[in-house]
């Protein structure tokens, strides 16, 4: 039976999530739906279909592989039965009394980031686990998950670590007055000095904000191997930049098509437009 879920702000702007087809990422959250409280389903693609995108015309098996390469999700069998695993699942979905469902090995708990072993139930979990003991209520859920930071905490599972405890606050950075010797010196000291040579082809490929920020996103994620997880990140962040200057460059040109910047006089732009597409066009006018 579906549950009721709650979506973490940050989920937006993650560099995985963004990069996904719209479909895939529409699929991805309505997957939780259908998630026991361990972060796992039933892998069967036309009742998820039924589930989730009943009206849309999709290939599902296409959207799930998407989901499976991209790390979203994980496919695996028990029994003969298949089954997939939300990534980081139990890090932002806190049932009160977790019920699960699905079997689960210890990778696939860790996947989903839940640390505490337990045994599927024999029957059907009970339809409604809002305030009975399921789902906690969407305001407070969504405060308390709210401090947990970014739905992708790691681009790997098995870099993710456990705990319990709250994560130390990183030490200071000792003021510079060259900020780009402070990012080298912060570098070399993450990756050591042999990876001077790779940091240099990152700062000349991505420019050295994008680096040091992928720098710190795999310092926050406690990467075990940093250097593909900081690759992944450079990827993904110019994949979603490509994505948006397409998507303004597409804003334009229908902008453009609808009111052509050399086809009518100020007076006449102002009379059928609002004030910002007005500002807009007499820019756009400039431009051409």
């Amino acid at each position: 039976m579906s549950r009721i879920r709650s979506v973490h702000p940050g989920l937006w702007t993650d560099e995985e999530f963004v990069c996904l087809s719209a479909m895939a990422r529409l699929l991805f959250i309505g997957i939780w739906n259908e998630c026991d409280d361990g972060g796992c389903f039933e892998w069967r693609p036309l009742r998820l279909k039924m589930r989730i995108l009943p009206a849309d015309s999709v290939d599902m098996d296409a959207l799930l592989a998407e989901l499976v390469e991209n790390r979203c999700i994980l496919k695996y069998d028990s029994d003969g039965a298949s089954y997939g695993a939300v990534r980081n699942f139990c890090r932002f979905q806190r049932p009160k009394k977790p019920t699960l469902f699905c079997p689960q090995t210890d990778e696939v708990r860790n996947w989903c980031g839940n640390d505490t072993p337990s045994k599927p139930d024999s029957s059907e979990p009970v339809g409604n686990q809002f305030r009975t003991g399921g789902e906690k209520s969407p305001q407070k859920g969504g405060r308390e998950e709210g401090r947990k930071g970014n739905t992708f905490p790691d681009g790997n599972a098995a870099n993710a670590k456990i705990s319990d405890k709250p994560p130390e606050p990183p030490a200071p950075a000792q003021p510079s007055a060259d900020p780009d010797k402070q990012f080298w010196d912060e570098a070399k000291a993450y990756l050591g000095k042999s990876k001077a040579g790779m940091i240099g082809k990152w700062v000349k490929d991505h420019g050295r904000e994008a680096v040091a920020s992928a720098l710190a996103n795999a310092r926050k994620a406690e990467a075990v191997d940093p250097v593909p997880y900081i690759e992944r990140v450079l990827r993904n962040r110019n994949a979603a930049e490509d994505a948006q200057r397409h998507a303004e460059a597409e804003a334009d040109r229908l902008f453009d098509q609808r009111y052509p910047p050399r086809s009518l006089s100020d007076s006449e732009a102002k009379a059928i437009m609002g004030p910002d597409e007005f500002e807009r066009w007499k820019a756009r006018k400039q431009a051409a």
